[in-house]
């Protein structure tokens, strides 16, 4: 037997530790965490990997909301798994903000489990909840008895209701002929489709993510006629709105658009389709060809034929751009009545019409497809910042739209009062960027469109080019980046002068509807739901309005609201502030300006303090760009929260 002696010596230390972590609830159905449908539960993600499942009983045919929230815990995830544990939908970042959120619809009475943890080595406490219950609505139905149906050359709408929810569409289609199909979201943020045979079962073909974005496209030759079935759908666990577009791409047929008398009309609009796309620069085109002259009956009937048959033949990432402002050119609109140009007055323009003169033509393509109707060129003034009336000059940007994506602190407010419409940008800018995002349609051209939304919740569309009111120093006089330079980010800018375009449309419900940045000075929160179409919800200490829910400078009252607030804020909605008393900090600067609007940007539970930022910019001398306020201190300078 071999054997080696152990000749080492000295001193050691012997450790018992015990291994057994904590952990409140169990990663499995025996769990004893259990959460009631509109109820909250608590728990704690007490190590690295820890998850926690709660019991939930839910009904068939209702839709139900999983919130989970973090009260300590920096990114919570959320599952829904059922009542085997299979995972049925899953979240995480939600709404803009690290807190996580489910939508599902259930289609078996039973036990579900929510199943709470951390995003990467996270822990802390956080709270689930239920949120009611309502119906499941669906649109359309997912067989061939679907009341779905779409014809060539015009276009669907539908709605992807809840999770798993399948949308079908009934098409006649020659044989022969050759179709493309287009499905774009709306809201609907990843769509799906496919072709289906007659008998609903033939898949045919089918397609995700076309063209290097999200939405889907199939090109497809029947050989047979008949009734065809398209079906839309979501990617994942997505819900919203969608269009579906069905055009007749068959080469060398007939007129594109049939019924076109002027000769020169109709081989423009074949030859401008050869490739099955109107662009944005063809239409204009077609428009300042049709104005050489004046524009006869034959032609103005043409651009009328035009505008109904246009949809199939635009690009589904810019269709609704793009048809609103053709329409808008050759249908009239209210902002046709007056041509400003930059000056500092505006003369008569009015609706295209039969006999209408080569310039009112050219000046309403200008208008709408060039962005050079710019506003006039003169303020009254931020009076929250002692800014009187001026006039100014443009100059044009050179910078790009956006740089490092899209924040709060981007906002710069220049020398016109449109405090509330900045701070409704910033506050979507800090948490919900994507409607900032998707607001702006870039031309490739210098021009740029933007959207807005009418009170009623209707779109509506203007082009901006690269002008800016510029001061006599060179730099931005209004609304602008933090250098105030023409070569920096362009979107705060371009938002403000779109903002003041737009309202010529008499949309926003303004006393003025007028090209003007001054017919925009002074206003509320409902710039929130023109830049995003979402309903605001809103608290005021002092004053009050229909929509609004006062305290009526009752304290008890307005400290009832905070929770409400708190809430918006872990949910990442986008809070905006108007307030009506000035504080100062220690050392003396501007902290809340009476008369003025910020964005509330966060919420500090330790401290109770909510972030205000202010649209002025990154602060100074005399003002800060942020600081922190309690609830209370909302109440004392008569403040109106607001959220989308």
């Amino acid at each position: 037997m071999l054997f080696r002696s152990n000749v080492g010596v000295g001193a050691y230390t012997v450790r018992v530790t015990d291994t057994l972590q904590t952990d409140d609830y169990a990663a499995t159905p025996l769990t004893t965490g259990a959460v009631a449908v509109g109820g909250t539960a608590a728990g704690t993600v007490n190590f690295i990997g820890d998850r926690d499942w709660f019991r939930v009983s839910l009904v068939a045919g209702q839709s139900y909301r999983f919130n989970c929230n973090g009260n300590g815990l920096s990114d919570p995830t959320l599952f829904l798994r059922d009542s085997a544990g299979a995972q049925l939908a899953y979240n995480d970042d939600f709404g803009g903000s690290r807190n996580s959120q489910i939508t599902f619809a259930v289609t078996s009475t039973g036990v579900y489990y929510l199943d709470a943890g951390a995003y990467g080595g996270g822990v802390g406490a956080y709270a689930v909840s239920v949120t009611g219950s309502s119906p499941v609505t669906d649109d359309f139905s997912a067989d061939t008895e679907t009341r779905g149906t779409v014809a060539i050359g015009q276009q669907a709408s539908g709605v992807i209701n809840f999770v798993g929810d399948v949308d079908w569409f009934s098409v006649q289609l020659a044989a022969g002929r050759t179709y493309r199909f287009d499905l774009t979201g709306n809201s609907l943020a990843d769509p799906m489709l496919a072709l289906l045979g007659s008998d609903g079962r033939s898949r045919l073909a089918s397609n995700d993510n076309f063209g290097g974005g999200l939405n889907s496209q199939i090109v497809f030759t029947p050989t047979a006629a008949g009734t065809f079935y398209l079906e839309a759908r979501a990617n994942g666990t997505l819900t919203g709105s969608y269009t579906l577009v069905v055009t007749d791409v068959t080469s060398n047929s007939a007129d594109r658009i049939p019924g076109l008398q002027d000769s020169a009309i109709r081989n423009w609009v074949n030859s401008a389709l050869s490739d099955n796309l109107f662009s944005q620069d063809e239409l204009a085109s077609l428009l300042r060809s049709t104005a050489a002259g004046g524009v006869t009956a034959n032609e103005f009937g043409d651009l009328g034929r035009i505008s109904v048959s246009i949809s199939p033949y635009l690009s589904e990432s810019t269709r609704s751009y793009q048809q609103y402002i053709f329409n808008a050119v050759v249908n009239g609109n209210p902002a046709n009545q007056w041509w400003t140009g930059g000056t500092g007055s505006r003369v008569s323009l009015g609706n295209l019409a039969a006999g209408s003169s080569q310039l009112v033509l050219e000046r309403l393509t200008d208008k709408w497809f060039g962005g050079r109707d710019l506003p006039l060129n003169s303020i009254g003034g931020d009076s929250a910042a002692g800014a009187s009336r001026l006039t100014f000059t443009y100059g044009q940007m050179t910078g790009s739209l956006f740089v490092n994506g899209i924040s709060f602190s981007d906002v710069n407010q220049g020398q016109a009062g449109t405090c509330y419409f900045l701070a409704a940008a910033s506050s979507l800018a800090n948490n919900q960027s994507q409607f900032i995002q998707s607001m702006f349609v870039d031309n490739g051209n210098g021009t740029f469109g933007v959207r807005f939304y009418g009170s009623s919740g209707n779109e509506i569309w203007v082009t901006v080019d690269r002008s800016v009111p510029l001061s006599s120093w060179g730099g931005l006089v209004l609304a602008g980046n933090n250098s105030k330079s023409l070569s920096g980010e362009m979107w705060v800018a371009l938002a403000e002068k779109a903002y003041a375009q737009a309202n010529e449309i008499g949309q926003f419900g303004r006393s003025v509807s007028a090209n003007s940045y001054q017919s925009i000075e002074g206003g509320w929160e409902d710039a929130l739901q023109h830049i995003s179409n979402r309903a605001t919800t809103t608290y005021s200490a002092y004053y009050s309005d229909s929509a609004w829910t006062s305290a009526r400078n009752n304290a008890s009252t307005w400290n009832s609201y905070q929770n409400a607030a708190i809430s918006a804020v872990n949910a990442g909605r986008s809070l905006w502030l108007g307030c009506f008393g000035n504080t100062y900090d220690n050392s003396g600067k501007r902290n809340f300006v009476s008369g003025h609007a910020f964005a509330i940007t966060g919420y500090n539970a330790a401290t109770q303090r909510f972030t205000i930022a202010n649209p002025w910019g990154e602060g100074g001398s005399r003002w800060a760009g942020t600081f922190e306020a309690t609830w209370s201190e909302l109440f004392n300078v008569r403040g109106v929260v607001a959220w989308a």
